[in-house]
Order: structure tokens, then C-alpha cells, then sequence
């Protein structure tokens, strides 16, 4: 069995945080995360615009042994530029190359170098400063 893990995207603060815990209101809404500080992060003020977005851990890791995590960027050699981690309610968690999608293989050989929220440029260039 795969641990559920989650970490938090805070739209408010723009920084990424580990997630302890994650509180619903009497109508399944969710209104409240705790960080691993044992501290409420943030409470969602108006559900229309959500404060924080939860990304859900992979269960895999990359070739340097880094957890991925939805909203994960990834760069292997084996495609042209580096791609993302998605999800949908359909597919579940999926690696994503523009309009492709690609196998765990080439998550498992790539590396995360970064993620959607506080990197995007990332999935329309190569690093530089990696041998291809």
C-alpha cells in the first residue's frame, strides 16, 4: 500500500507547505490545512477562491529519490522538454507533455526540477545547464 500523502500550494503567501491535516466543514468543504509545524496554515475565506491548492504524492519518486508530487515539473532525457504532473477525476494521476501524455517510465527516469506554481517557464524550456 502506497502512503496518501499531501502537500499545499498557499495562493495567499505563495509558498509550498507539507500537509499534516486537512479540516472539512459540516458540508464537505474544505476549510482548513495544517502544516507539519503543527500550525494552521490557512483557512479558505470564500470557497469561490480558494486559498491553497492541494497536490497529492505520486507514490513514485524521481531518479535522485525526490518524492513526486502532482504539480511536479520533470525533465528526463528521454523526451524533448521537461512535462508535468496532472490529475483528473477520470485518470487519476498522469505525466503530461503538451496535448501527450507519457508513461511512469519517464518520470522514474527523469528528475523534478521544479513545480507549476512556483516555476511554469519551466515547461516551455530545457535546462540549460543539464547535458541533454
Amino acid at each position: 500500500m502506497r502512503d496518501i500523502r499531501f502537500r499545499a500550494w498557499n495562493n495567499i503567501t505563495l509558498r509550498m507547505v507539507a500537509v499534516r491535516s486537512i479540516h472539512f466543514d459540516t458540508g464537505n468543504n474544505m476549510c482548513a490545512v495544517i502544516s507539519c509545524n503543527c500550525q494552521l496554515d490557512h483557512t479558505v475565506p470564500d470557497e469561490r477562491i480558494p486559498s491553497f491548492i492541494l497536490m497529492h504524492y505520486t507514490g513514485l519518486k524521481d531518479k535522485n529519490g525526490k518524492e513526486i508530487y502532482e504539480g511536479d515539473i520533470l525533465d528526463s532525457e528521454t523526451q524533448p522538454k521537461p512535462f508535468a504532473v496532472t490529475a483528473d477525476d477520470y485518470h487519476g494521476l498522469r505525466f503530461k507533455l503538451g496535448d501527450s501524455f507519457l508513461c511512469r517510465a519517464d518520470a522514474l527516469s527523469g528528475k523534478v526540477i521544479g513545480n507549476i506554481h512556483q516555476n511554469p517557464k519551466l515547461l516551455t524550456e530545457r535546462n540549460t545547464n543539464e547535458p541533454e
